[in-house]
């Protein structure tokens, strides 16, 4: 949990180490583009971009973000220390400036998961499983080949557009499919392909980003120069969401967890803590929302369905009088109508799903203060 506003989206971005300085500029632009456009798309919701911050690609996405007023988290594979090792010179001298320049939001996170069994592997199959996993959008600056390695480039990707998060990986290129094809009216997570060159390898000549939708089947993908309904939808529910939090309160439901904390907890364990409670708040309220919406709306159709039945009974029993039939034809079309909007304003279901969200943030509220949030996934 973090102290951003809730909700967020947030987006992971991979990418290769070795890029081709020639193509650097134009790549950073692409980048830019694709975070203004989700930002601007998801309106007051904040973004967090999520990176594993190697040199090359997760460093240039770093100060991307950075430059248009994103929250970035690090997600580093092994401990800071040993991790810096591994980087060069000047990766190390922009991931020392970055961590200690307090004004900028950034956080590091190691990755602790238990990994395939390869000590040289498993840190990084670790780091592209979280990223895959924990991420609503996947944006890979990736040179389109067919390499996969354990924590990858196109592993990350992969993982995410086919929801594979297992140690184990596949190593067939993806195979893409036409829009006429059966699996294409499948729809599944949607990842941001932006064409990247890397040194030494095949030049790249598309620049502008391409959009990979998961089918259901894994290693089959769709891919389109648009963006795809999918994460339209998705961009736009955050939005809606981020709208719902700032207009509503928490419900009658919900109590104040802060109260009568443990005197001797530390003020890092106190902000966790915070964190945890303001998005449970937050939930709640939403839940609250929809919970009412959903409640007019079967109210609402338990009257019109008590009062076609008098219409249809009256002239039926009592009174043929054509106005009863009428009556009772518009009450049928009322209820038609307000059924759609129910339908189409998933009242119900995110009623559901963000009272779930919020008795399990309930829940990781006291597993942290027990201290054992660590052991629970």
């Amino acid at each position: 949990m973090t102290n951003e506003p809730f909700p967020k989206l947030r987006v992971a971005i991979t990418g290769h180490r070795d890029l081709d300085p020639g193509g650097l500029e134009q790549v950073r632009r692409t980048l830019a583009e694709v975070l203004a456009t989700l930002r601007e798309r998801v309106g007051p919701a904040t973004i967090e971009v999520t990176t594993g911050m190697a040199d090359g690609a997760d460093q240039l996405a770093v100060a991307v973000a950075l430059e248009l007023g994103l929250a970035v988290r690090a997600v580093l594979p092994k401990p800071l220390a040993e991790y810096r090792n591994e980087l060069s010179p000047a990766g190390r001298a922009d991931l020392d400036e970055l961590l200690a320049d307090q004004a900028q939001p950034v956080r590091v996170v190691a990755s602790s998961a238990p990994g395939s069994g390869d000590d040289d592997v498993a840190p990084y199959l670790n780091l592209g499983r979280f990223l895959a996993r924990d991420s609503h959008v996947v944006i890979a600056l990736w040179d389109g080949g067919s390499e996969r390695k354990p924590g990858g480039t196109l592993d990350v990707l992969a993982r995410f557009v086919d929801r594979s998060y297992s140690a184990d990986i596949d190593n067939d290129p993806p195979r893409t499919i036409e829009p006429r094809d059966g699996a294409a009216q499948n729809t599944g997570p949607v990842g941001i392909w932006i064409p990247a060159a890397r040194v030494d390898g095949p030049s790249v000549a598309a620049s502008t980003p391409r959009f990979v939708i998961g089918t259901g089947v894994r290693g089959v993908w769709r891919t389109t120069d648009s963006m795809p309904t999918e994460l339209l939808e998705l961009l736009d529910s955050t939005a809606e969401t981020a709208r719902v939090v700032r207009a509503s309160r928490p419900t009658e439901n919900a109590y104040p967890l802060l109260d009568d904390l443990p005197a001797d907890l530390s003020s890092d364990e106190r902000a966790s803590l915070s964190a945890v409670h303001e998005s449970y708040l937050a939930a709640d309220g939403i839940a609250g929302h929809y919970q009412k919406r959903s409640d007019r709306s079967s109210i609402g159709a338990a009257l019109i369905a008590g009062s076609m039945g008098f219409a249809f009974l009256w002239f039926a029993k009592i009174d043929d009088n054509l106005f009863w039939l009428y009556a009772y034809l518009a009450l049928f079309a009322l209820g038609y109508v307000a059924y759609r909007l129910a339908r189409d304003r998933h009242w119900l279901r995110r009623h559901l799903a963000f009272r779930a969200t919020a008795e399990t943030l309930r829940v990781e509220f006291f597993a942290r203060l027990l201290g054992i949030a660590d052991q629970l996934d």
